[in-house]
C-alpha cells in the first residue's frame, strides 16, 4: 500500500521533465495560409503618411437634422414680466433676520430604565444616566415616566408621552 502512494507521488515529478524534453525535441512549426505568409514579411518603413488636409468643401456641410430654437420674442415677453423689487437687498435681508428667531429645539423623552441603583433615559435618541450632561442640561433625577433636566434657567421635567 505505501509502495503505490509513493509511486503515484513519483511518477508526476518524473513525467514532467521527460514531456518537457519530449515536447522541445519535436518541431511543430506553425502553419500559415498564404495569404498571411504575403503579410509576414511587412515592413512599417514602407507605409507613408501624409500630411492631414481638411477639405474646402468641410465648410459648407450642414447638418441632415434641423433643429428648431425657440423665438426670442417669447423669451423677452418672459423677462419683460419678472422685474427686480424696488427695496434695496440690505433692506430685504434685515427684514428677514428680524422675522426669523432661533427655534426652539424639542426635546423628547423616548424611554426609561430604572432597576435598583441603575437609572437610564433615552432623550431625543441619547442615552443618559443621572448626573450626565444633556446638550447645555444637567440630568438631576430619573424616574419612571419622567427626567427632571436642570440648566443655568431653571428646571423642566421631561414626561414620557
Amino acid at each position: 500500500m505505501l509502495q503505490k502512494f509513493i509511486a503515484f507521488m513519483i511518477a508526476p515529478l518524473l513525467l514532467l521533465p521527460l514531456g518537457y524534453y519530449i515536447s522541445k525535441k519535436i518541431n511543430i512549426g506553425t502553419s500559415l495560409a498564404p495569404a498571411e505568409k504575403n503579410v509576414q514579411p511587412f515592413k512599417q518603413d514602407d507605409v507613408k503618411v501624409l500630411p492631414q488636409e481638411i477639405a474646402a468643401d468641410a465648410k459648407n456641410i450642414q447638418s441632415p437634422i434641423e433643429l428648431k430654437l425657440p423665438e426670442k420674442k417669447v423669451v423677452e415677453k418672459k423677462a419683460a414680466k419678472k422685474s427686480y423689487p424696488k427695496d434695496s437687498l440690505a433692506a430685504i435681508t434685515e427684514q428677514a433676520d428680524k422675522k426669523k428667531e432661533p427655534p426652539e429645539e424639542v426635546v423628547k423623552l423616548n424611554l426609561t430604565l430604572t432597576r435598583h441603583d441603575k437609572k437610564m433615559a433615552v432623550i431625543n435618541g441619547k442615552l443618559v444616566r443621572e448626573g450626565d450632561q444633556f446638550e447645555d442640561n444637567k440630568v438631576e433625577k430619573i424616574e419612571r415616566t419622567k427626567v427632571l433636566l436642570k440648566d443655568k434657567k431653571g428646571e423642566k421635567w421631561l414626561i414620557m408621552e
